[in-house]
């Protein structure tokens, strides 16, 4: 039976009882979070053949692939979280910069900012939800989930069950589709954290300004690939076929087209045949390994695109081109004779988040980083392959873009003390381990000063220390005012912190003595030393 979606009625009632579990202090505890950081990794393992059969029914998605990009990175990020949880909220020691705060504690707390709202999307729904929701929970705050409506399957599942494992009291779940995200946006949140579209982001900007509340953005673009004359064609098309296809490219982070120096281009195009059938076989229509499109709207968008970008002069199709409307599939499909002109090709108009991919071939990087700049909206991703390292720097510092990955694609999302997070178009802010338990969390400054030595503090007083020709003022800019630095004590201090004074930190003092110790007693022991 269909499970209904949120009343619309109840959603102030269930975003109230989370302020008020906020509220009367239960998230705080590192117990509690704790506990949730626990059953939502119980909720993944005891319910993974529930997860698996749901995304096969909205995305017919290999049970492998849901296990390693859904389940797996969800589970791995509660168990990082678990470990590093009690460093992350141990106070930050600071130093003052000057003798004026010598005899000061100064710190940096991370606090929970409240209640959040956390709005999933449909592609990953488990990875994509319960990550933030994780991050959330570590930093001790109380969170509403609104989950997407198109992963239908996926959602109702996450209605049923995920509530017999987490706190119902400090965490909510609302299901349902914009009629039920607007009575959301209507609540009042500590941040809300979007996955999903620029269309939205900016509905839900406008939203947030009401009451001032911040906002996290993971959104998308189109992710370019920019093939070097010396790049390994073999090992590139592999990869790049493999994170275009994945999902059916319906990744945020998925490459959306791709340059390819015209020099390597054949090379380029007749490793793909290849490469698609060691991923999927002769046929991917017939494989189990191939995931579909979400619904009839994405398939007909995509199909639509592909059929007004085959009418343009000069484009043909490398590899694929096949559909199945019944079945929601397109095959991965590769298209040569593509520019960057978007008023001409359709494919470079917008995302594309579908198995479609477009070859333009270049002849000068240069222009093509100028290309790409002036398109002015930084994509999630970029993706440089070259065996070059100048080539790669270059790129990297050419061209605007949330996370870069050079000679590989998507893997630095697995990197748990990795940001991930896009710039401009493709988002704001960032999270994943410990940047996402930050970005959860109000850092607030702490000084504890003594009570006390009030004789240090009467250059301070206008009486004593606003008159510039007197003594106190002279103290006053002895303390606080620090002299410009030279280029020479520039490079002598930074010298000093990278180089001289790690060696004098607790660690390696006790590991050098621990070992010096283990090596007397191996000495000892066969009697190279006398007792």
């Amino acid at each position: 039976m269909p499970v209904p979606y949120t009343p619309v009625a109840d959603i102030p009632r269930l975003v109230a009882d989370a302020r008020a579990a906020y509220d009367a202090g239960f998230t705080k505890p590192l117990a509690w979070r704790r506990q949730q950081l626990r059953a939502i990794h119980d909720f993944l393992v005891k319910e993974e053949k529930a997860i698996n059969e749901a995304l096969f029914k909205d995305l017919h998605r290999p049970e492998a692939e849901t296990m390693i990009y859904d389940i797996g990175m969800a589970r791995n990020a509660a168990v990082h979280t678990l470990e590093y949880l009690d460093d992350w909220v141990a106070p930050e020691r600071v130093s003052g910069e000057s003798v004026a705060y010598a005899m000061d504690r100064l710190e940096v707390r991370r606090f929970p900012l409240g209640v959040v709202l956390i709005i999933g999307t449909w592609n990953y729904p488990i990875n994509l939800t319960l990550i933030p929701l994780i991050t959330a929970v570590a930093a001790g705050n109380a969170a509403v989930l609104k989950l997407s409506e198109v992963s239908v399957n996926t959602a109702e599942l996450l209605v049923r069950l995920l509530p017999k494992y987490v706190d119902n009291s400090a965490i909510k779940v609302v299901y349902g589709a914009v009629p039920e995200s607007t009575a959301l946006l209507e609540q009042r949140f500590n941040l809300i954290f979007y996955t999903g579209n620029a269309v939205v982001a900016r509905v839900i900007m406008k939203a947030a300004v009401k009451h001032l509340t911040p906002v996290v953005l993971e959104l998308g673009g189109k992710s370019p690939v920019i093939v070097d004359k010396d790049a390994n064609i073999p090992n590139a098309v592999k990869r790049i076929m493999w994170a275009k296809s994945m999902n059916s490219g319906q990744t945020c982070v998925a490459p959306d087209y791709v340059y390819v120096h015209k020099s390597v281009a054949a090379q380029f195009y007749a490793e793909i045949p290849k490469v698609a059938k060691i991923l999927y076989g002769n046929d991917p229509a017939k494989s189990e390994l191939y995931t579909r499109i979400v619904s009839d709207r994405h398939f007909n968008r995509l199909v639509s695109t592909l059929d007004a970008e085959l009418k343009v002069p000069g484009v043909e199709v490398v590899y694929g081109g096949n559909r199945d409307a019944k079945e929601r599939l397109i095959e991965p499909t590769v298209l040569r004779g593509v520019t960057q002109d978007a008023k001409k090709h359709p494919v470079m108009k917008e995302e594309l988040f579908g198995p479609i991919m477009p070859v333009i071939e270049y002849d000068d990087v240069d222009e093509v980083i100028a290309a790409i700049r002036a398109k002015g909206e930084p994509s999630l991703a970029l993706y440089p392959f070259s065996s070059n390292l100048k080539f790669i720097e270059k790129v990297v510092n050419g061209v605007d873009a949330g996370n870069v990955i050079a000679n590989d694609l998507i893997m630095s999302l697995a990197v748990e003390n990795l940001p991930f997070g896009g710039v401009g178009e493709s988002g704001m802010g960032s999270y994943h381990g410990k940047h996402g338990f930050d970005t959860f969390s109000h850092k607030r400054s702490v000084m504890v000063r003594p009570a006390g030595l009030e004789i240090l503090n009467d250059a301070r007083y206008p009486a004593n220390g606003y008159n510039r020709r007197g003594f106190w003022y002279k103290v006053v800019e002895i303390l606080l005012f620090r002299p410009m630095p030279t280029d020479t004590s520039i490079a002598f201090s930074t010298f000093w912190r990278r180089n001289i004074s790690p060696l004098f930190s607790p660690a390696p003092i006790l590991i050098g003595l621990a070992l010096g110790f283990y090596a007397s007693i191996r000495a000892r022991a066969a009697g190279l030393i006398s007792h």
